[in-house]
């Protein structure tokens, strides 16, 4: 048999990891003829008398971040407590680790076979597990014991999270549900720099570049200086192409991103939309006037924050929350500074579609040994319960952000999120401005989102960025989903070891060839025969790998 891997190719990099739970099912005595029959209590809620208890293993959450109170650590918090008290489930966990070291340990436990009865795995971990017959099929206890609210939760962002977790057509872990589809990239623009260099709002792709042009050659910030630029855009370093990823996707060009064309799925960097894109590129960094920066190659994603908060960028590509870090600085620095969010444009000024990755930061598993299976969808049950379908504040306080501990949540020994939580939550922050329901009929969440929005209309222009954050929903993201503009990363199948290590050569040319592009060392002919090359180094049998693994599920 073939040995298998995942491969990803996703922009996204997975920055923050909350929670790895695991531990405790397989901890139980061994089942004896004469050992009573288990009775499992019913519905998503029901309380285990007596208490059951369920092992995991996990990371230390960032003391920066997670604060307790005295006593209280990841071991013994509000939530296990709660847990215990309403679920009669106690958590134990077998390790904790700093997450500097998790995936050392996590791959060490894995190597030996000996884990517990959950814990949160990457992608590549969970096929590895499942090739092992290692885990647990959680098909029925899913469909038996999910509240209705989950159900719901792990459907309204379309069927490719769950389909990524099921292995011949059987549940073979529960999808971490990210929030991809949220993260998409808006176009934001200065607008008091518009003013300065007598421009208008971009509705197309060279509209952008001449504001981009402007931004970088006219002084827009008024200081008699030429310390301004266009286009941010970093090297093919860490964060990939994060920066400027919706200027390609304004072309139609989807880079590093597995996308369906006809019926079939193809690689984006490689695609003709992706050649144009980068000749634009290359003629505005040919330009030499800090359209684009020409110490661009040295720039990642984390570097660039620096320009950006600094105030030297009037064009940024992001997602929402962008407006929170780097852009509120922006502001704070010089309070006549305004950004506007749009839907990126595209060449044609048609709405264009915006890349997103898959809806999944990564799987729950259940160990196969694990007796009470059930119980890990009744810790997701509380924790979905909790953290969005909660209406208490007391309790919102109390388990996810409070006045004095922020970042309680994460104490929880289960994570998933909602893929339109803020969308969600802002439609009824705008029923609330539109007078048809009151602030007081708020939930935790859009309440704490209408409460810093009224800060900054009463005067608190500190809180400026949660006013942006409101505008680039209700008028970016709203608008994507509303009209299905997400091109979506299809980077969730298996292939061989062989086809994946010559992939990854491949990638590693690819940014080389890109980055040459750009700055000219190389002519654009260089990217047809890249192509060429591609697809005789591996890429053919990448393509042909990627499409019968897709057939074969369908067939499934």
């Amino acid at each position: 048999m073939i040995k298998r891997t995942i491969l990803r190719v996703g922009l996204a990099v997975l920055l923050l990891v909350f929670v790895l739970p695991g531990a405790g099912c397989g901890n139980e005595p061994d089942a004896t003829p004469t050992e009573p029959q288990r009775i499992i209590p019913e519905g998503p809620f029901g309380t285990y008398e007596p208490a059951i208890t369920l092992t995991s293993v996990r990371d230390i959450p960032n003391p920066a971040f997670v604060k307790y109170p005295e006593g209280d650590d990841i071991t013994n918090n509000v939530w296990i407590r709660s847990i215990e008290k309403d679920l009669g489930i106690r958590v134990q966990y077998l390790w904790t680790v700093d997450s500097s070291q998790l995936v050392t340990r996590q791959n060490t436990m894995i190597a030996s076979k000996q884990f517990p009865d959950f814990f949160y795995v990457t992608a590549g971990q969970f096929r590895q597990l499942a090739e092992e017959g290692l885990l647990y099929d959680m098909t029925e206890a899913f469909d038996t014991y999910a509240s209705e609210d989950v159900k719901r939760v792990y459907s309204e962002g379309g069927p490719a999270a769950m389909d990524s977790a099921r292995i011949d057509n059987r549940l073979m872990a529960i999808p971490w549900i990210a929030m991809a589809k949220e993260d998409a990239q808006l176009l934001w623009i200065r607008t008091d720099w518009l003013e300065k260099v007598g421009k208008s709002m971009p509705t197309t792709m060279d509209e952008l570049v001449d504001v981009a042009i402007a931004f970088a050659t006219g002084d827009p910030d008024g200081n008699g200086k030429n310390d301004t630029f266009g286009l941010p855009v970093n090297g093919m370093t860490e964060g990939g192409l994060m920066w400027h990823k919706g200027f390609f996707n304004g072309y139609g060009a989807y880079p590093f991103a597995w996308i369906r064309r006809d019926g079939q799925y193809v690689y984006g960097s490689v695609q003709p939309e992706a050649r144009a894109a980068l000749a634009r590129l290359a003629e505005l960094y040919a330009r030499k006037d800090s359209t684009i920066d020409l110490e661009f190659i040295n720039k990642n994603y984390f570097t660039l924050y620096e320009p950006l908060s600094a105030g030297k960028f009037g064009i940024a590509y992001g997602p929402y929350y962008i407006s929170i870090s780097p852009l509120q600085p922006v502001r704070t620095r010089n309070p006549a500074a305004e950004w506007e969010p749009i839907p990126i444009v595209s060449v044609s000024g048609e709405p264009a579609r915006v890349q997103t990755n898959l809806d999944v930061a990564g799987y729950w598993i259940v160990s196969k040994e694990c007796r009470t299976p059930e119980a890990i969808v009744k810790l997701l049950n509380y924790w979905y319960q909790k953290f969005y379908f909660n209406t208490s504040q007391e309790d919102y306080e109390t388990f996810i952000n409070g006045p004095v501990y922020s970042g309680i949540y994460n104490n929880s020994p289960i994570l998933s999120y909602r893929t339109w939580n803020n969308v969600e939550a802002y439609l009824q922050v705008q029923d609330v401005i539109d007078g048809k329901k009151s602030k007081e009929e708020l939930g935790p969440i859009p309440f704490d989102y209408y409460t810093q929005m009224q800060k900054f209309l009463d005067g608190d222009d500190s809180a400026w960025s949660a006013l942006k954050c409101y505008e680039a929903v209700m008028g970016g993201l709203l608008h994507y989903r509303d009209n299905n503009l997400y091109e979506p990363d299809q980077s969730y199948f298996t292939v061989s070891d062989l086809t994946a290590q010559k992939f990854s050569a491949l990638q590693a040319k690819e940014r080389e060839v890109y980055v040459k592009i750009i700055m000219g060392e190389a002519d654009i002919s260089e990217f047809d025969e890249f192509v060429t090359e591609w697809a005789r180094l591996g890429g053919e049998d990448m393509i042909r790998e990627v499409n019968e693994w897709f057939a074969n599920q369908a067939d499934d």
